[in-house]
Protein backbone atom coordinates (compact mmCIF):
# COMPACT_ATOMS: atom_id res chain seq x y z
CA UNK A 1 0.00 0.00 0.00
CA UNK A 2 1.26 3.47 -1.23
CA UNK A 3 0.93 6.60 1.41
CA UNK A 4 -2.21 7.96 -0.34
CA UNK A 5 -3.57 4.41 -0.43
CA UNK A 6 -3.49 5.14 3.30
CA UNK A 7 -5.01 8.28 3.87
CA UNK A 8 -8.10 7.54 4.97
CA UNK A 9 -7.49 4.74 7.34
CA UNK A 10 -7.41 6.86 10.63
CA UNK A 11 -10.24 8.82 9.91
CA UNK A 12 -12.51 5.49 9.23
CA UNK A 13 -10.93 4.06 12.46
CA UNK A 14 -11.70 7.09 14.47
CA UNK A 15 -15.24 6.84 13.21
CA UNK A 16 -15.84 3.51 14.80
CA UNK A 17 -17.31 3.01 17.88
CA UNK A 18 -15.28 0.61 20.82
CA UNK A 19 -17.52 -2.78 19.91
CA UNK A 20 -16.58 -1.92 15.95
CA UNK A 21 -12.43 -1.52 16.45
CA UNK A 22 -12.91 -4.42 19.05
CA UNK A 23 -14.05 -6.72 16.12
CA UNK A 24 -11.89 -5.85 13.77
CA UNK A 25 -8.75 -6.06 16.11
CA UNK A 26 -10.34 -9.85 17.20
CA UNK A 27 -10.45 -10.61 13.44
CA UNK A 28 -6.92 -9.89 12.53
CA UNK A 29 -5.58 -11.63 15.56
CA UNK A 30 -7.45 -14.23 16.05
CA UNK A 31 -5.41 -17.63 15.26
CA UNK A 32 -8.40 -20.25 14.86
CA UNK A 33 -6.85 -22.54 17.85
CA UNK A 34 -8.47 -20.39 20.68
CA UNK A 35 -11.02 -18.67 19.28
CA UNK A 36 -12.49 -18.63 15.34
CA UNK A 37 -10.51 -17.16 11.96
CA UNK A 38 -11.62 -16.27 9.05
CA UNK A 39 -9.28 -16.12 6.18
CA UNK A 40 -11.20 -13.89 3.97
CA UNK A 41 -10.19 -14.29 0.16
CA UNK A 42 -10.52 -11.21 -1.84
CA UNK A 43 -10.43 -8.59 1.29
CA UNK A 44 -7.79 -6.26 -0.28
CA UNK A 45 -10.37 -6.20 -3.07
CA UNK A 46 -13.12 -5.15 -0.58
CA UNK A 47 -11.07 -2.19 1.03
CA UNK A 48 -9.77 -1.61 -2.23
CA UNK A 49 -13.43 -1.09 -4.25
CA UNK A 50 -14.77 0.48 -1.26
CA UNK A 51 -11.80 2.80 -0.58
CA UNK A 52 -12.29 4.44 -4.47
CA UNK A 53 -16.31 4.45 -4.20
CA UNK A 54 -17.33 7.50 -2.73
CA UNK A 55 -20.69 6.10 -2.02
CA UNK A 56 -18.92 3.59 0.51
CA UNK A 57 -15.64 4.34 1.72
CA UNK A 58 -13.62 2.36 4.77
CA UNK A 59 -15.46 3.49 7.19
CA UNK A 60 -18.60 1.50 5.88
CA UNK A 61 -16.25 -1.38 4.73
CA UNK A 62 -14.90 -1.99 8.42
CA UNK A 63 -18.61 -1.39 9.53
CA UNK A 64 -20.03 -4.09 7.70
CA UNK A 65 -16.84 -6.41 7.59
CA UNK A 66 -17.82 -6.58 11.31
CA UNK A 67 -21.58 -7.32 10.74
CA UNK A 68 -19.95 -9.99 8.27
CA UNK A 69 -17.38 -11.41 10.95
CA UNK A 70 -20.07 -11.57 13.31
CA UNK A 71 -22.27 -13.57 11.12
CA UNK A 72 -20.18 -15.85 10.50
CA UNK A 73 -18.73 -16.73 14.03
CA UNK A 74 -22.94 -17.07 14.61
CA UNK A 75 -23.40 -19.30 12.14
CA UNK A 76 -19.93 -21.20 11.32
CA UNK A 77 -19.22 -22.12 14.85
CA UNK A 78 -18.09 -26.11 14.66
CA UNK A 79 -19.49 -27.79 18.17
CA UNK A 80 -18.42 -24.41 20.55
CA UNK A 81 -14.55 -25.78 19.38
CA UNK A 82 -12.87 -23.05 17.43
CA UNK A 83 -11.58 -23.61 13.84
CA UNK A 84 -10.06 -21.72 11.11
CA UNK A 85 -12.15 -21.18 7.97
CA UNK A 86 -11.60 -19.83 4.38
CA UNK A 87 -14.53 -17.57 2.84
CA UNK A 88 -14.66 -15.85 -0.11
CA UNK A 89 -16.12 -12.69 -0.04
CA UNK A 90 -15.69 -11.39 -4.01
CA UNK A 91 -19.62 -10.99 -4.57
CA UNK A 92 -19.23 -8.71 -1.08
CA UNK A 93 -15.61 -6.64 -2.98
CA UNK A 94 -17.76 -6.26 -6.22
CA UNK A 95 -20.90 -5.05 -4.76
CA UNK A 96 -18.57 -2.57 -2.91
CA UNK A 97 -17.42 -1.48 -6.46
CA UNK A 98 -20.66 -1.01 -8.01
CA UNK A 99 -22.79 0.23 -5.33
CA UNK A 100 -23.93 4.15 -6.10
CA UNK A 101 -26.35 4.87 -3.32
CA UNK A 102 -26.14 5.00 0.50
Amino acid sequence: ATESNLRGVPEAWQKLDMSERRCVTDHFLADGLRENNFVLKSLSSYFANAYHNPRVGLHAALVVLCDVLDSLNTRLTTNGKPASRVVNIQELANFAEKVESR
